[in-house]
């Protein structure tokens, strides 16, 4: 994308991602296991969650790649809900099926009636609509890895639910590490943008031209 990152943009994607390791190391502290199928779990699942954050990031960058040189915000949406939709579909019937079975099941055991379930299911297909314009938006007007960066946050949401719904209460690592990733994104935004660099290349080439 032909961008010039500075020593501080580097300083605060470091300084978030030390904050990311804090947090990760803490659970493995909070949650120690004794058998051999445990501890392969609970590594298992660690790698799971950073193939997911790298693929989450490289669907960011494509997305700023598609929105700035190959297309549009409306061709971007076209594709992500065509492609998110039938990639959805298929992943449910090969690895979810039960679990779509059992949400659409009325045999009288459930924690709640059919209709509230389809309820809470329709607000988060709503929300997770809401959260795909957002960000293509956001591409569109800003960069991938700040949006990556930014989106590091959203646990706060989940842990003032934890707080609040179950009374659990966070560790001090949990604000150690929230505080060095909201230090980190300052920091990246305190230098100029590399948006800049990028506009300037192109317009060198136009003039070129």
């Amino acid at each position: 994308l032909g961008r010039e990152y500075q020593l501080m943009h580097l300083l605060g994607g470091f300084i978030c991602v030390a904050g990311i390791l804090i947090n990760t190391l803490s659970d493995v502290k909070n949650n120690k296991v004794g058998n051999k199928d445990d501890v392969e779990r609970h590594v298992e699942g660690d790698m799971m969650a950073i193939c997911g954050a790298i693929l989450l990031g490289l669907e960011d960058v494509l997305s700023e790649m598609v929105i700035k040189h190959y297309g549009s915000l409306d061709e971007l949406f076209f594709m992500k809900g065509f492609f998110g939709v039938g990639i959805s579909l298929l992943q449910l019937l090969i690895f979810e099926r039960e679990g779509v079975m059992t949400l659409f099941s009325n045999i009288g055991n459930e924690p709640c009636e059919l209709s509230t379930r389809l309820v809470f299911l329709s607000v988060y297909v709503v929300f997770q609509f809401m959260n795909v314009v957002g960000e293509v938006h956001f591409l569109s007007i800003s960069e991938a890895a700040l949006l990556s960066l930014s989106l590091l946050t959203s646990d706060l949401w989940a842990t003032i639910f934890s707080v609040v719904e179950e009374g659990i209460l966070p560790s001090a690592s949990y604000y150690a590490s929230f505080l060095l990733i909201v230090v980190g994104i300052v920091l990246y935004e305190s230098a100029p943008s590399p948006l800049e660099h990028g506009t300037q290349q192109q317009t060198n080439v136009v003039d070129k031209k």
